[in-house]
């Protein structure tokens, strides 16, 4: 059956759009779902302060409408099976984290 351990975390867009596998420890992550989906698969943790964001910016524009203008799909993070992601890391979308990978603390993913 598995469980999911979840403490803490900061969800900023809707929240039906990050899935949970089984076996997943999620401690005190920001998670982004402004532009797309992200898929946490079975059995893995995802550290203190990491920050999973599939947003961006279009930065040719400027001021409020800067803040406007963001994808709303395609720029899903999909984190698959046995993974870890060390403390302080930084997962930028589009991207797909292989099964058993290792992202070290304060890396940064793109």
């Amino acid at each position: 059956m598995g469980f999911v351990n979840v403490n803490y975390p900061v969800i900023f867009g809707d929240p039906r759009r990050i899935s949970f596998g089984k076996n997943v420890h999620l401690y005190n992550a920001i998670l982004n779902t402004n532009s797309d989906w992200i898929i946490i698969g079975d059995d893995l943790s995802i550290l203190p302060n990491s920050i999973l964001v599939t947003g961006t910016h279009d930065f040719s524009k400027k001021g409020l409408e800067r803040r406007k203008t963001y994808p709303r799909t395609g720029r899903n993070i999909i984190i698959k099976k046995g993974a870890g992601i060390g403390t302080g890391a930084l997962v930028l979308g589009n991207v797909t984290i292989g099964e058993n990978s290792v992202i070290d603390a304060g890396s940064v993913v793109t």
